[in-house]
């Protein structure tokens, strides 16, 4: 009785171990998804972000967030140089864009938009962002004394329209709203929807493919066979 009582808490044992270790696992997985989901939706933010202040445009910016998932769905797997690299390369497909700034900050915004696209970018990375030039040239896709020369350009054609100490403000004015700037929700419910079209088609054509595979191997099976 005694060996037998034995081996059913033993047996017991094992099941809540088991059980235990799922749930364990379940919450990991969990956690682990919730994390990845977060992290994704900060790499759209800083894209949709970037992406405003180098075409002046909501609407753009969110036409070129949807150009990189495209490119890139998983933006957690790239670092910040060839995240911002692909932004750039987006934004420029959209030249010609205009700004688009709230009333109150319409003499900064109609001077970062007289920029050249280039200007902006420099202005942009080394003024806003803080990068140096060589981090700022590796999203640029250009050499550190392009992004240099640049930037010398943005900041004599800034002081010219608004003055030395106007043009100071108008960086923490230009970087005070593109922090409050956020993905509108269509934004993100069109790349949801493009995202799981891909994954759609990818599917039927792998189902697709595998039909055809069945069908020829039925068919060579029917002439060889005696």
């Amino acid at each position: 009785m005694r060996v037998q009582s034995s081996i059913r808490v033993s047996k017991r044992y094992g099941e809540y171990r088991l059980i235990a270790k799922r749930g364990f696992n379940t919450l990991v997985f969990t956690a682990y998804t919730v994390v990845m989901a977060l992290q994704q939706r900060a790499c759209e933010r800083r894209v949709y972000r970037l992406a405003t202040l180098l075409t002046g445009s909501h609407r753009a910016g969110g036409r070129v967030l949807l150009r990189v998932l495209q490119a890139q769905p998983r933006l957690v797997d790239l670092d910040d140089a060839h995240m911002d690299r692909l932004t750039v390369l987006s934004a420029r497909e959209l030249a010609g864009a205009r700004f688009e700034g709230s009333k109150n900050v319409n003499q900064y915004v109609a001077a970062v938009a007289g920029l050249t696209s280039q200007q902006r970018e420099a202005w942009t990375f080394c003024r806003l962002y803080g990068l140096n030039a060589r981090e700022a040239a590796k999203a640029m896709d250009c050499s550190w004394k392009a992004v240099q020369s640049h930037l010398t350009s943005a900041e004599h054609a800034l002081a010219g329209l608004l003055g030395d100490e106007d043009r100071s403000q108008c960086e923490a004015v230009v970087l005070a709203e593109s922090v409050q700037t956020d993905v509108p929700e269509v934004v993100i419910h069109r790349a949801r929807v493009t995202r799981l079209a891909k994954k759609a088609s990818k599917s039927i054509l792998i189902i697709a493919a595998i039909g055809v595979l069945t069908l020829i191997f039925i068919w060579c099976r029917r002439i060889w066979s005696p």
